[in-house]
């Protein structure tokens, strides 16, 4: 059987900001005798905030790996192939997230007495507002180990441990998938956000998959033609895969899923499609006014589908704003969206510091304080 100088598995892909630096890290991980197959230009979520970068991505061939022209053994079971690249980053998210918890858990457990809790600045303020008593015991524990003569005061400091995205509307860019149980808000929220984006001057595109029935899809295209974005109807999860090349024709996508659990969401091979996009952004829809018991249930999901992302719903339905502190020990992936509850039109925000600080101390403390605080750091 005729020989050809090929790879036994699937070129290496190595990304970088420009050429220049997409070649440089070639050099670096593969040496000189790297061969380039390809280079093209790509979009990734962003390092950080809730945009899209741009990157180079170039295809490496190494010079001297030999192979028929059958396809081998490794390249159909090896570590790069979807299932088995899928399967390693479940293992090692599911061992990060296992050690988070694990720290937690502890902290929780070993939090200061009750002396410690009266003695913390903001204790009563945030059980009076909803906040369990583990929760705020852990946050004492940790202004107590952390505090310094002239360092930041109890409002400072709690506002520092507000895990969120911060980011601004104009930022807000590239994919955006909603994960969430039924009756999350989901739709809410994808409305929403859209219709404040077309607003900020995005373009903008909504998807809707696997639709229950008719009645979501005229609201769709009612809500679309009303603030001016395109929108279209995926009936198979398969078409989300076919629909990826013209997401570079828009500044934002959001994608509003079918419910966690679904017969539509487990579709072979749509998890493993999902959380091989580098490019989504991967939102765990949480409502702040469901049961504390249903949490175990969405950490799982957040693993499952491999989030980046919080974003709280119903906000406006809950009555104790402090249980926001109770999510941000739970989950371990930071805020990135809020929403108000499941009504129509309810608004669409970014999750910062500033704003959860006001949720959640606006009634607790004098306002003037905490509006000081909040736009202070």
């Amino acid at each position: 059987m005729p020989m050809q100088q090929t790879l036994d598995t699937a070129p290496e892909r190595v990304e970088g900001r420009t050429l220049n630096e997409a070649l440089r890290n070639v050099r670096r991980l593969h040496g000189e005798n790297a061969r380039i197959v390809e280079s093209r230009h790509v979009y990734r979520r962003g390092a950080s905030g809730l945009g899209r970068d741009r990157m180079v991505e170039v295809l490496v061939a190494v010079d001297g790996a030999e192979t028929s022209d059958t396809p081998s053994t490794a390249s159909v079971a090896g570590p790069r192939t979807a299932a088995g690249l899928t399967a390693a980053i479940g293992e090692e998210v599911a061992r990060i997230e296992a050690m988070v918890q694990s720290v937690a858990r502890r902290e929780l457990q070993e939090g200061p007495g009750e002396a410690a809790v009266i003695r913390y600045p903001l204790g009563e303020a945030l059980l009076k507002a909803g906040a369990s008593y583990e929760t705020v015991a852990a946050l004492a524990r940790r202004h107590e180990a952390e505090s310094v003569e002239g360092g930041p005061g109890a409002v400072e400091h709690l506002k520092s441990h507000l895990n969120c995205s911060d980011g601004k509307w104009e930022d807000f860019a590239g994919c955006h998938l909603m994960l969430g149980a039924p009756g999350a808000g989901k739709t809410e929220l994808v409305l929403g956000i859209a219709a404040r984006l077309v607003a900020e001057g995005k373009r903008t595109l909504v998807l809707s998959v696997a639709p229950r029935h008719e009645g979501e899809v005229r609201r769709l295209q009612q809500e679309a033609s009303t603030h001016g974005y395109d929108a279209a109807v995926l009936r198979e999860a398969a078409q989300l895969e076919r629909s990826l090349p013209y997401f570079e024709k828009y500044d934002v996508v959001l994608i509003d899923t079918p419910a966690l659990g679904s017969r539509q969401m487990d579709q072979a091979g749509l998890r493993e499609f999902i959380g091989l996009q580098q490019s989504i952004h991967r939102h765990l829809v949480v409502p702040v006014d469901g049961d504390p018991a249903e949490l175990d249930a969405l950490l799982d999901a957040s693993r499952d589908w491999n989030c980046d992302w919080a974003a709280l719903s119903r906000l406006d339905l809950c009555s104790r704003p402090g249980k926001l502190l109770d999510l941000g020990f739970r989950l371990p992936v930071p805020f990135s969206l809020v929403a108000g509850g499941t009504t129509h039109g309810a608004e669409a925000g970014i999750a910062d510091r500033s704003a959860l600080l006001r949720s959640i101390l606006g009634e607790a403390l004098p306002a003037e304080t905490v509006a000081a605080v909040a736009e202070s750091c």
